[in-house]
């Protein structure tokens, strides 16, 4: 028998069970029990009593009736602890392991390992747990079972923690070989610890396309829960990368799941999932509501991870409230569970908030030493989002306790903090802890007196806020708070089941309307949407042009567009105009012969809705939807089209602020281009400047430096240079120093480097030049210059001179210094060769060689 079957084989399994009778009924009874113990726990213990029964009745002969027993009591066994019957569980496993192997079924004896795992991992028994991996995976390879094994071997994976990811990576190809071919249900185990492997190394956007993956793939093989725990962790995926609106709504399916189960652990961990989400969004006092209902679905289980979880999100929102002293004894209480578990990386978390809780109690020493200890093992454990909380926790003891933890400049230290935790979040891709961060920053400079600063992270914290904007949910929280009230009255299912099809549509409706960031895509992605949530014939989306008062009307009827127009606002016989400029809804219902259309080959609609579309104060338009249909539009549908329009103004409000970026990115591009060209070029030649030249040489020295090759060096200034500006003027000299730059330009090769140093001095470096080639070029340079010509006033100046010097290496055959070194060296020495050409009379080009025999 399979440990898991899809559900197809399932779905034959039911189809031929119906066609068999007698022992043949009887084995597909107990396997099909077997298979829905996930999938129906309920129907699977019916199921499995019904197959004992028929056991006792029929008395199967030898070891197929010890075996069919055994996987009689082992289906119950599981369902027991799916339904959070923990005894019973236990002691129905208690003799299977002996059962299995009395009749040599060494695969049925890896299962029964398996299962006690899980009820160790229950009852937070580690070393129990880990042990009964082991024995599994002993039991599987003696079955020969390669797909159970590898089932064994990544839930060993799982429950060890993840140290080293590249030998992690080794270990799951070692899996993944050794179980081909890979059946379905081993490549989603496989995927779910890929995800999981992914979340610990903060790669969340590799996580939601991982776990989305892996919840229907595990649905489809009875491994439901695996597919909740994919789910859940989706939740954490989304909330880390910002996606509030997103968050909520899997969360919201995750509660949902766990109550369709049936299982009072799932229950809980939605509850603690949800309520996690609240505290994110705003809302700590009903999360602590939620969190105490999940630690009471819990506590049967108080050595669990999953009550350590809820310790740890209560603790976080007590300290939310200022209820600080229950915070810490929560994530206390929640740090020793982790600390038993072995899972140092939670650990960290929960010392590096806890340390804020420690804080505000006003126990700066003890705060203090419980951050460092929680910095020092976020990075032992390469948890970086857990750096980030320590640095956080310790910018903020910095702050507040600086003087009494007897700590000069405490302000500078906590902005060490602060910098050292955006740069980790730069580091692995985070968004919307930046913003936070940047506050935070803005509030430390403040407190050192360095507004300027201040104001500098409070301005780029609010640019960081734009651009998270879009990934938080504008108020899906609200619909999802109703649908979990709706369900907790059993009554209201149906209702409820209607509500969820209603909310998993407008997530799609909000998804397929942000993505665009024009009118005319949004009135199509609501075209295509709100025909099935409502009676809707005509959608109109009109967008409000604050400089000229108007709304340019953009209308789609029954997937017809119709001609655009503009609409004053100060139009009053136009609903749309009333709605923006009362900032309302307005409902309409015509009488019977309906609203004559205002828009040219309309048909005429009788249920009209109008409403404007803000976000906060700021108006952004009107959205309308219109149908014949006499009073169509109930409170349901209201409530549905007030959260279209809050997704379509997030729509609006993104592409208002997605053209004022690309603006100001223009500018800054611009403005950045200006100030590089300025940062590196002299402005009056338009050559490079002394640091442009520098940086050049220098690379171009490197580069000889690494290949091998000579490299030129000559040194250059105009005679007499001085006397011509006094005697003529700076307007004068300036001529003749642009003109000298034209002669430098065209004389110059694709690769030579010119700049000018200052006053009348210039400079070549020539590579690939020897020192004849160096003098070659120098001499071209010195002829050009002195035949050229410059007026002034329309008078032409005295002809003018250059000396220059010249000098190359590698002297010996190699550039073995490091490259400003090797420069410094070049320049004296055509330096000193422009000296002697200064000496011996000017307008001349001297090597360094030739002052060296000039020495001797």
């Amino acid at each position: 028998m399979n440990f898991y079957a899809t559900d197809a084989q399932v779905a034959e399994l039911e189809r031929t069970l119906a066609a068999v009778s007698g022992e043949e009924h009887l084995s597909g009874l107990v396997e099909l029990a077997w298979h829905l113990r996930q999938r129906d726990t309920v129907r699977a213990e019916r199921l499995a009593r019904d197959a004992g029964t028929v056991e006792e009745a029929t008395r199967p002969a030898g070891d197929a009736r010890a075996a069919m027993r055994a996987r009689i009591a082992l289906t119950l066994a599981e369902c027991a602890l799916l339904k959070s019957r923990m005894e019973e569980a236990s002691k129905l496993c208690a003799p299977l392991r002996a059962n299995f192997r009395s009749v040599g079924d060494f695969a049925g004896e890896g299962d029964v390992a398996l299962l006690e795992s899980r009820i160790a991992e229950v009852d937070g028994m580690r070393e129990r747990e880990l042990a009964c991996y082991r024995a599994a995976l002993e039991a599987y390879r003696a079955a020969k079972d390669t797909q159970r094994s590898a089932h064994a071997r990544l839930w060993t994976v799982l429950a060890s923690g993840f140290g080293d990811p590249s030998a992690m990576g080794v270990e799951l190809d070692s899996i993944r070989r050794d179980a081909e071919p890979v059946s379905p249900s081993v490549a989603a185990h496989l995927r779910f610890i890929e995800g999981v492997l992914a979340f610990q190394q903060n790669a969340f956007l590799e996580v939601v396309p991982i776990f989305r993956e892996v919840v229907p793939a595990a649905e489809a093989c009875g491994m439901c829960e695996q597919a909740f725990r994919a789910e859940a962790g989706l939740v954490s995926a989304h909330s880390n990368l910002g996606d509030r609106e997103s968050s909520c709504a899997v969360a919201e399916r995750v509660l949902e799941r766990a109550r369709r189960l049936g299982w009072p652990r799932a229950v809980g961990h939605g509850l603690a999932n949800f309520a996690r989400q609240l505290s994110d969004t705003g809302q700590p006092e009903r999360a602590v509501e939620l969190l105490l209902e999940a630690r009471s679905v819990l506590a049967d289980h108080p050595r669990a991870r999953g009550y350590a979880i809820a310790m740890y999100y209560l603790g976080d929102a007590y300290l939310a409230l200022g209820r600080n002293a229950e915070a810490l004894e929560h994530l206390r209480h929640a740090e020793g569970i982790m600390r038993d578990l072995g899972s140092q990386p939670e650990v960290a978390c929960l010392q590096a908030i806890g340390a804020q809780a420690l804080s505000r109690l006003g126990r700066a020493k003890e705060a203090h030493d419980c951050a460092e200890a929680a910095l020092a093992l976020a990075r032992k454990t390469k948890s970086r989002l857990w750096e980030v909380e320590a640095l956080r926790s310790l910018a903020e003891i910095y702050g507040t306790h600086g003087a009494e933890l007897g700590e000069a400049g405490n302000a500078t230290l906590a902005l060490r903090c602060l910098d050292q935790a955006l740069g980790v979040v730069e580091s692995i891709g985070g968004h919307h802890e930046k913003s936070q961060l940047y506050t935070e920053m803005a509030v430390a400079h403040e407190a050192a007196g360095d507004l300027a600063r201040a104001l500098a992270a409070e301005r780029r914290a609010r640019l960081e806020e734009a651009r998270e904007k879009d990934r938080r949910a504008v108020n899906q929280l609200m619909l999802a708070q109703e649908r979990h009230e709706t369900e907790r009255a059993r009554e209201q299912a149906r209702a409820l089941e209607e509500t969820l099809g209603t909310l998993e549509q407008l997530r799609k409706v909000g998804q397929d309307i942000t993505a665009h960031l024009d009118a005319d895509g949004m009135l199509h992605a609501l075209d295509r949407h709100l025909g099935q949530l409502a009676d809707v014939s005509f959608i109109g989306v009109f967008v409000f042009d604050p400089e000229g008062h108007n709304l340019r009307r953009h209308v789609i009827e029954r997937g017809r567009v119709l001609p655009e127009h503009t609409i004053p606002l100060a139009d009053l016989e136009s609903y749309a105009a009333r709605a923006a400029r009362e900032r309302r809804e307005i409902d309409v219902d015509a009488p019977e012969g309906g609203m004559a259309p205002r828009v040219p080959g309309a048909e005429v609609t009788r249920s009209l809705w109008f409403a404007p579309l803000l976000v906060k104060d700021e108006l952004l338009g009107v959205l309308t939807v219109q149908t014949a249909t006499p009073s169509a539009y109930t409170e349901r549908e209201k409530l549905i089209f007030r959260t279209v329009c809050s997704y379509a103004a997030v729509a609006l409000a993104n592409s208002r602020t997605h053209g004022e970026l690309e603006t100001k990115h223009r500018r800054l591009v611009g403005t950045e281009a200006e100030m590089r060209l300025l940062a590196t070029t002299d402005s009056l030649t338009g050559l490079a400047n002394r640091r442009q030249f520098i940086a050049a040489a220098e690379s171009e020295i490197a580069r000889a430096t690494r290949y091998g090759g000579a490299i030129g060096l000559v040194m250059a200034d105009i005679d007499s240079f001085k006397a011509t500006n006094d005697a003529l003027g700076h307007g004068a000299g300036d001529r003749i120093l642009v003109a000298v730059a034209e002669v430098l330009r065209e004389q110059q090769r694709p690769h030579d480097v010119i700049g000018r140093l200052g006053g009348d001095e210039f400079a070549l470096v020539l590579p690939g030049a020897d020192l004849e080639s160096t003098r070659r070029v120098a001499e071209r340079v010195r002829a050009a210059v002195a035949a050229m010509r410059v007026s002034w006033h329309g008078e032409e100046i005295a002809p003018t001179t250059m000396s220059l010097g010249c000098t190359s290496a590698p002297e010996n055959g190699v550039l073995d210094g490091d490259a400003a070194s090797e420069l410094a060296r070049l320049v004296r020495s055509a330096d000193a060769a422009l000296y002697e050409a200064k000496r011996l009379g000017r307008n001349r080009a001297i090597t360094a060689s030739e002052v060296g025999r000039a020495a001797e």
